[in-house]
């Protein structure tokens, strides 16, 4: 079931609207303490609980796959697409937390109070700092909006790949 949904989802992936991710230039000038973070819209996440993506990518390159086993602790995978290239990666449930916190609205601010607060001021800056580095690196970030503490969700934001009719 788990490699017919990671299937699924890299060719959900594969199909997304393209928005160009904003270039670490562009990342560089952002005020972090009042900005949000709007993702690529081919980002997905699923829950896995085997080694499916073992599996897969083993089937994929050609090679023996492991036997199928179960794994001691729910992980997370997220799904996007690079360029044109349907991408996967397992996540911790750290990282799960933080997307889900950035697709709910939550300012980056926000993202590094929590972690600050869960893993103390230097772990936390730390840690909020590497993954907006990861989520730079594959490509993730398309856009980012003001925030204001006022605000608890965000205007919707009609993406098209194409004209509006």
């Amino acid at each position: 079931m788990e490699l017919a949904r990671i299937e699924w989802a890299l060719a959900q992936a594969f199909t997304a609207c393209g928005i160009a991710p904003l270039t670490p230039a562009a990342i560089a000038q952002v005020d972090w303490d009042r900005a949000g973070i709007e993702f690529a819209p081919s980002l997905a996440t699923l829950d896995v609980f085997t080694n499916a993506t073992a599996i897969w990518s083993a089937l994929v390159a050609g090679y023996t796959p492991p036997p199928a086993q179960r794994l001691p602790e729910r992980a997370a995978l997220m799904v996007w697409r690079k360029d044109f290239t349907p991408c996967f990666r397992t996540v911790d449930m750290v990282e799960r937390s933080a997307i889900a916190q950035m697709l709910a609205g939550n300012s980056f601010a926000t993202l590094c109070a929590a972690l600050v607060e869960r893993s103390g001021e230097t772990a936390g800056v730390a840690g909020a700092g590497a993954l907006l580095g990861l989520w730079v690196a594959d490509g993730l970030i398309v856009a980012t909006h003001a925030h204001s503490p006022e605000c608890r969700t965000w205007p919707m934001v009609m993406l098209s790949c194409g004209p509006v009719r």
